[in-house]
């Protein structure tokens, strides 16, 4: 499998490892072992705020190692809400695969993510009409899928196959769009693919769903966290409405929300005032747990490359700076959106990660080391009160 960033690798690999497949994430390509130590395995290659060219490259040269070592399937991970470069993306597979079909269900049932009459919609709202037409780094300006790929650089003809059709043609050379409003229809296109003996998939965690059946694997018994955490520890870059609606929703529930200001985010960092900037944040939570964001307002308007990257940064320095005061205690850390997790993961020297288990769609619990755990979530999903009830987890209330 192979993701445009992170968060996305975890909640589409996570849906491998609850079915019982060993899943190793690994946050670049150069990691990938030459001979398959797991049976699945997920690279994030960081293509959705690249150039079409390089995500392109990129992707070629993953899917040849994969040729390589011989992968019986290839998934492209895509972002469920169609951000990024996901053209070029199956450009690239094609490419390196010209006598196959990809199949392509890019529907997140789960998440309100449906495909209907050529149109992607999220919660009933036309993808470019969500608060994904607006993202500040990788806004969605139409609709229509068809569009949506070739105006991100697909070259190969796409073809639209309604929910329901009975009849598949695997034209080779040739990405096949399929439309999917519930997971009995992602399955039946699972079936479809495998009687095909399709290699190329793509979509989002949604469609990830249909893997486990079509690999012919023993079941691994998985890695699973016994631990019970006082409090969480959440550090939030997400941009998005749905993000700032959820942690007024924790604040209200108890959570100590500590804003951060616009000086740490841009600009270089002074290490030892964010030091102090989160031993005061938690001195001043106590018992409760806590939340580290940006206003909305702050940075909303935050559109340059660079200016993405150097907060990007900024963020994994916080992360390293929450992870050393928390060291030993009985506390788990939470990220919120993939830039941030990605920089913080760098920071931290992670590079392996093992999803465990699915809270809801979107919210990952993984294994990074030796009774480490983190829990990781994509700044667009979950409900109001995602955050309440990954505490709820946490601190054993859910489980008992």
């Amino acid at each position: 499998m192979v993701a445009d960033d992170i968060t996305g690798a975890l909640d589409s690999g996570v849906q491998l490892s609850k079915a019982g497949v060993d899943t190793v994430v690994l946050t670049d390509s150069s990691l990938l072992p030459s001979e398959q130590e797991s049976q699945a395995v997920v690279i994030v290659e960081e293509t959705r705020h690249i150039t079409p060219e390089r995500a392109k490259e990129r992707i070629q040269y993953t899917a040849q190692m994969a040729r390589d070592l011989g992968y019986p399937i290839i998934y492209k991970k895509v972002d469920s809400a169609l951000r990024g470069n996901i053209g070029a993306e199956l450009d690239g597979m094609l490419d390196v695969f010209p006598e196959e079909t990809v199949y392509f269900a890019p529907a997140f049932p789960d998440a309100n993510r449906v495909d209907v009459d050529g149109v992607h919609y999220i919660d009933g709202v036309p993808v470019a009409c969500s608060p994904f037409g607006k993202d500040p780094f990788s806004a969605v300006k139409s609709s229509i899928v068809e569009e949506i790929l070739c105006q991100n650089g697909l070259s190969h003809p796409v073809r639209r196959v309604p929910a329901g059709e009975g009849r598949i043609h695997t034209d080779c050379g040739t990405v096949l769009f399929f439309e999917a409003e519930n997971n009995g229809e992602l399955d039946r296109i699972g079936d479809f693919a495998a009687d095909n003996g399709v290699r190329l998939l793509a979509g989002c965690a949604g469609f990830a769903r249909v893997i486990p059946k079509m690999l012919e694997t023993k079941t691994s018994s998985g890695i699973y966290m016994e631990n019970i955490f006082s409090q969480i520890a959440v550090l939030s870059g997400s941009l998005n409405e749905k993000t700032f609606s959820q942690i007024e929703a924790a604040e209200r529930a108890g959570f100590y929300v500590k804003w951060i200001p616009e000086d740490m985010i841009r600009g270089k960092m002074d290490v030892s005032g964010v030091t102090r900037f989160v031993k005061d944040a938690f001195r001043c939570a106590s018992d409760a747990s806590i939340i580290f964001s940006p206003r909305y307002r702050d940075t909303a308007n935050v559109i340059d490359e660079r200016e993405r990257r150097e907060t990007a940064d900024n963020f994994g320095r916080l992360a390293l700076a929450i992870w050393e005061a928390t060291e030993g205690s009985p506390v788990i850390r939470m990220f919120v959106g993939g830039d941030t997790l990605m920089s913080s993961l760098r920071e931290l020297g992670i590079s392996r990660l093992k999803p465990s288990c699915e809270l809801s769609p979107g919210v990952v619990l993984s294994n990074v080391g030796t009774d480490e755990w983190i829990i990781t979530k994509s700044g667009g999903l979950g409900d109001d009160r995602v955050f309440i009830n990954v505490r709820e987890f946490c601190t054993g209330r859910s489980r008992r």
